[in-house]
């Protein structure tokens, strides 16, 4: 009795172990690009808040200099000591120094982003996609034996 039951289900046991490792493999594979995915939305939000950081920082700048603006009035009109002037001076250059940092967070972090989206891009493996590596046009070899000449550069006109 065991063995017709044996002859009739012999391929459950190789197909469990075969689906187990395409699992493994999956998941594995699956980890990866996850933490990846996760890598470059963390990016692109930790931009969007630099982002917001350097406007805001613009627009501290832009009081500052309104600020030493009205200051400078007030002293033409006698009413403001030159102290005051030249606290605001120092408030606007402490302002533009604060938007220059903030101008390079922003800089470094596209810089962060880019990277992230390229480790992204480089999960997709090409022999993922078999059929689309057989299907790009190849250049094809010269005959063996045969000389070949190097193309002239283009003789189109640069412009300036």
């Amino acid at each position: 009795m065991f063995w017709l039951w044996a002859a009739d289900f012999w391929w459950v046991a190789p197909s469990a172990i075969a689906a187990g490792g395409l699992g493994a493999i999956g998941l594995h594979r699956l980890r990866r690009t996850s933490a990846r995915r996760l890598a470059y939305e963390a990016a692109r939000v930790e931009l969007a808040e630099a982002r917001k950081a350097a406007g805001a920082r613009r627009s501290e700048l832009k009081a500052a200099r309104a600020e030493v603006g009205r200051l400078i009035a007030e002293r033409a009109a006698t009413r403001s000591p030159a102290v005051d002037v030249a606290g605001a001076r120092r408030s606007a250059r402490q302002a533009e120094k604060a938007v220059k940092a903030a101008d390079a967070t922003v800089r470094a972090l596209r810089a962060r982003l880019a990277v992230a989206r390229h480790e992204l891009a480089a999960t997709t493996d090409a022999a993922d996609y078999p059929l689309a590596a057989s299907a790009r046009p190849t250049t094809p070899s010269p005959p063996a034996g045969s000389i070949t000449r190097p193309t002239p550069p283009s003789s189109s006109p640069t412009l300036r």
